[in-house]
């Protein structure tokens, strides 16, 4: 896969996850698919860990705001 290729998959990724985070099981078992390329895997596995801090950060931000 070329670079394009992994940062749209990235990004297209980081975005269904803000969207339905409840979703991560169905990247995590393309991570897990050996038959998948190991960019392509690389790439969902990075998404997946950038939609977690997103999605941290957010709920952090929301608890500083009601507090």
């Amino acid at each position: 896969m070329d670079d394009a290729a992994i940062r749209w998959v990235k990004e297209a990724v980081v975005r269904a996850l803000l969207k339905s985070p409840e979703d991560v099981g169905f990247y995590y078992a393309q991570v897990d698919d050996s038959l998948r390329k190991p960019q392509y895997r690389k790439a969902l596995q990075e998404a997946i860990d950038e939609s977690r801090q997103l999605l941290k950060s957010r709920q952090e931000k929301r608890h500083q705001r009601s507090a």
